[in-house]
């Protein structure tokens, strides 16, 4: 993107009325502070798949159950607002990618309590 497109761009977002006044920097710091929010869900989320992970494991389950997924996606999808539906998606497809090899690498330690 060229010098001025970005300056464009930049002058648009600070100008638009959801911008109520707030600096370029003072928006950068609320992404920041929602990105460690992000974050944190995704080590919370880490920590439940890792027990489940132990109950697959005890019971013989296996890692991957497509109706589940499936049920997932819906879930996600249909709290889509400022993103579209398909964008939600693609990011949920990913995070159930890391979210499966987590749990495959959990389910393969021994000596777990």
């Amino acid at each position: 993107m060229g010098l001025r497109r970005r300056r464009d761009v930049l002058l648009a977002l600070v100008a638009t009325p959801a911008a109520r006044g707030q600096t370029l920097e003072e928006h950068r710091s609320r992404i920041d502070d929602l990105d460690r929010r992000i974050v944190a869900l995704l080590n919370e989320r880490a920590e439940v798949v890792g027990q489940i992970a132990r109950l697959k494991r005890e019971t013989g389950l296996p890692v991957t159950v497509p109706a589940r997924e499936r049920e997932v996606f819906r879930n996600v999808t249909s709290e889509a607002r400022a993103l579209p539906a398909d964008s939600v998606r693609r990011i949920y497809e990913r995070i159930l990618v890391e979210m499966k090899a987590a749990e495959r690498a959990a389910m393969r330690r021994r000596g777990e309590p």
